[in-house]
């Protein structure tokens, strides 16, 4: 299945294009309608979930914002960062990464989102404040 899920998918279109897995109330969606729905008709779907009874608060994730304040948010973030800044950004980037992977190398061990993943964005867009990533503490 995770080498070649498509498939399953195929089954699942035909199937049952929407299917509920209710021990994580979660949602999946195999077919283009179907995809496309939630992602236009806000007034029947949503992202939000700081509301659901039971429910535990993801915080503030940007990817659980719903409109307007998700598109107003989404296009300040689209001007800070257009092909030719994040272009200029590259060479910094590859330097933060080979820190952080340094880091890890030292320790002997690594937690990919932990050491990796979360502290890269975070230092790149610290540093785009003016916040050198070296005043971060570790």
């Amino acid at each position: 299945m995770r080498r070649n899920p498509y498939p399953a998918y195929e089954r699942m279109r035909g199937g049952s294009p929407v299917f509920h897995l209710p021990p994580f109330d979660l949602w999946m969606i195999f077919d283009f309608e179907g995809v496309k729905r939630p992602l236009v008709d806000h007034d029947s779907f949503s992202s939000d979930l700081s509301h659901p009874p039971g429910h535990k608060n993801p915080g503030e994730w940007f990817i659980f914002f719903v409109p307007p304040r998700h598109a107003k948010l989404r296009a300040l973030i689209a001007r800070a960062f257009t092909p030719r800044v994040v272009t200029n950004l590259e060479p910094r980037i590859r330097e933060l990464s080979r820190q952080l992977l340094d880091q890890a190398i030292e320790r002997g061990e690594m937690d990919l989102a932990a050491d990796f993943s979360v502290p890269l964005p975070m230092l790149v867009i610290a540093e785009m404040f003016g916040v050198p990533a070296a005043d971060w503490p570790r």
